[in-house]
């Protein structure tokens, strides 16, 4: 049974409402932590306060020294983070759209996959749009990577290198096992399932990761449907304290035309990630909808924080066959804030969700700040 498909009938239940503070900005000293650094997530009695900008030699930094996230007692102080750098120990660069042999994606993962160390993959295939069909699935993620395809010459926002599953009678598009990875500007998409398999993103087990400025079960040109037949971005197995999305147009991920859900957060203790900025079920300009056929997104880990008060922390979930928003029952102390459900990109254009707009499922503690529901209910009974 797709945990993401679940039209249970449901239960607000908002014990405790407005017992927890909002968000705050990310402090102005961590704006230098990039490309690698999501925005701090702080919670009541979490401070995050970097200590500047790292070394000139770790331009690559990830907050990733999350609270312990196997307790839900401390709801919000389990999102904070601290900036730690992430070293590199190799880049492997990635030349031809070959499926397989040297300078091939194949190659650089398997490559990466024998350090302990973060190591980057970057993309130098000529130049503009390029399509990589994997024969076979990709390799595991095993060891900590950055995987990032705006390196790509030609780059100017909209993704260049396109992970085309559709070779493949089953498989993920990436599986990332290892944790402390980052997956970073790629269109995915076409990856089918035999009935286990179909995800375009699966963390599962690791936690920590970035998922930022993908297109995820859309054509490469942003207009209409290329189905990954799972969820396009799934969190399993205990994966924690990621970070799904970001503040700016750069950190979007654009997650629509899935088979089932959008973003799916579920099975196993899988608590403390973060979802903001996204635009799920939308075309890339967010005109449109280009709707996933299951929820827009769907969490069931506790602790977790869908959209934010930071400018550029909400996401815009529209146009899905279920509804747009869905918390499961072990989803408790999740904020749900600063949203639009049901608009479209300037938020003045209703085009719904298929049902309703946001679902709870029995969680207790849930605080909404914020978040516009247009032709949907904000929650249901």
């Amino acid at each position: 049974m797709n945990p993401f498909a679940a039209r249970t009938p449901v239960l607000a239940f908002l014990a405790g409402f407005g017992v927890l503070a909002g968000v705050p900005a990310l402090p102005a000293t961590a704006a230098t932590l990039l490309p690698y650094a999501p925005d701090a997530c702080v919670g009541v009695g979490a401070p995050n306060q970097p200590d500047g900008a790292p070394p000139a030699e770790q331009p690559y930094v990830r907050h990733v020294r999350p609270a312990a996230v196997a307790a839900a007692a401390l709801p919000l102080e389990l999102l904070s983070r601290d900036p730690t750098p992430l070293r590199i120990a190799n880049t492997y660069d990635v030349t031809t759209n070959a499926d397989t042999g040297a300078g091939s994606l194949r190659a650089a993962i398997a490559s990466a996959n024998t350090d302990a160390a973060a190591d980057l993959i970057t993309f130098h295939i000529g130049s503009g749009l390029q399509t990589i069909r994997p024969a076979t699935a990709l390799p595991t993620i095993t060891q900590p990577v950055v995987l990032d395809a705006t390196t790509q010459p030609g780059y100017a926002g909209s993704p260049l290198i396109e992970i085309d599953g559709s070779l493949m009678p089953e498989a993920n598009g990436f599986l990332i096992t290892a944790g402390s990875s980052t997956v970073k500007g790629f269109i995915i998409n076409r990856f089918r399932s035999a009935g286990g398999a179909g995800f375009g993103i699966l963390l599962d087990v690791g936690s920590t990761n970035v998922i930022q400025g993908n297109w995820i079960g859309l054509n490469a040109a942003g207009t209409a449907a290329a189905a990954n037949a799972g969820n396009g971005i799934a969190v399993f197995g205990g994966s924690t304290a990621n970070l799904i999305g970001g503040t700016t147009a750069a950190a979007r991920n654009v997650v629509s035309g899935n088979g089932s859900s959008g973003i799916g957060i579920a099975l196993g203790n899988v608590g403390g990630n973060i979802v903001r900025g996204n635009w799920v079920g939308l075309n890339a300009t967010g005109s449109g909808v280009v709707p996933n056929g299951g929820n827009g997104i769907f969490s069931d880990g506790p602790n977790c924080l869908i959209g934010g008060t930071t400018p550029g922390s909400g996401n815009i979930v529209s146009g899905n066959v279920l509804p747009g928003i869905f918390i499961g029952r072990d989803a408790s102390a999740t904020i749900i804030q600063g949203n639009w459900v049901g608009t479209d990109a300037t938020g003045t254009v209703d085009l719904g969700n298929q049902e309703n707009g946001i679902n709870l499922d029995q969680a207790v503690l849930i605080v909404f700040s914020g978040s516009v529901a247009s032709r949907s209910a904000a929650f249901t009974t």
